[in-house]
């Protein structure tokens, strides 16, 4: 199971981050649900939550968003789509073992 994060989970700004989780606390108890019930269905979670925020965070740039619309909101951009391929690529690699490529 993969949760991919909502855009203001992953603003590339600490203090609006911070003023989005005093505020939003259904997504981290959204987030632990979804990691239980994986657990107790022994299903493997993966959150790129962290992993996305702290690249933001390192590239200064926004995971979501176009020019369009709100800065950093609405869906994954070019970027953001980039970022989960290689996040999801990394894990993979990391557990080769769980993935068979005999059908």
């Amino acid at each position: 199971m993969v949760y991919l994060p909502e855009p203001l989970e992953v603003f590339p700004s600490n203090s609006i981050n911070l003023l989005y989780k005093q505020k939003h606390t259904g997504y981290e108890q959204y987030e632990k649900n979804l990691r239980d019930i994986c657990s107790r269905q022994n299903i493997n979670f993966f959150s790129l939550k962290k992993p996305i925020y702290e690249e933001n965070i390192s590239r200064g740039e926004c995971s979501h968003g176009f020019d369009n619309n709100f800065v950093c909101n609405g869906h994954f951009n070019e970027y953001g789509h980039q970022l989960v391929a290689q996040l999801l690529v990394k894990r993979i690699e990391a557990n080769k073992q769980y993935f068979s490529t005999n059908n």
